[in-house]
């Protein structure tokens, strides 16, 4: 009878280790998650809306950034028009959650007149380096083809209102000329 005791006993401490080390592992799997759940996250986009090509950057975590640095490879210089400069944006203090900071780059129609004259002003990297209120740096990177994104993202908008009512007055003559 104590040989099952003590083999009872042995098995239970052995089940209570691996329990505890079981919930050890949990405990610190998510607190790893709830700190990348709550950390500051900025993403820098470059997108077109209408002609106009923007380059923004936006805060879509739950913490502030702070010190955030941007860096472009190589830089939009011979992309943007004197009236734009997106330099501003490079350097910001302090970005709250849901902050965002855009500005113009250039239009579509004058991307391709600068493209026939530099072909390599397409291909740009974005990289990114912030911290959080821990002074914790985190760090991001995009890559960027700006001709599938302006040809692959704007094709040619069209309104069909104009035909729609072209054909419904071109209808309204024929019933009235087939009426007579």
């Amino acid at each position: 009878m104590d040989i099952i005791a003590i083999l009872s006993s042995i098995s239970l401490t052995i089940l209570t280790a691996f329990y505890v080390w079981l919930t050890f592992k949990l405990s610190k799997t998510n607190s790893i998650m709830l700190e990348e759940q709550l950390r500051p996250y900025v993403v820098a986009k470059v997108y077109i809306k209408g002609v106009t090509l923007y380059f923004e950057l936006e805060n879509i975590g739950k913490r502030p950034a702070y010190n955030v640095s941007v860096k472009v490879i190589p830089e939009f210089d011979l992309m943007i028009q004197k009236d734009f400069d997106y330099r501003q944006l490079l350097t910001q203090k302090y970005m709250f959650p849901g902050f965002s900071i855009k500005n113009v780059l250039t239009y579509s129609m004058w991307y391709f007149e600068l493209k026939d004259k530099n072909p390599e002003i397409n291909e740009y990297r974005i990289e990114l380096t912030y911290f959080d209120i821990n002074n914790r740096k985190y760090s991001e990177a995009v890559d960027i083809n700006l001709d599938q994104l302006i040809i692959g993202e704007s094709p040619a908008e069209y309104d069909n209102t104009h035909y729609l009512k072209n054909i419904s007055e071109s209808l309204d003559i024929i019933k009235v000329s087939y009426k007579k």
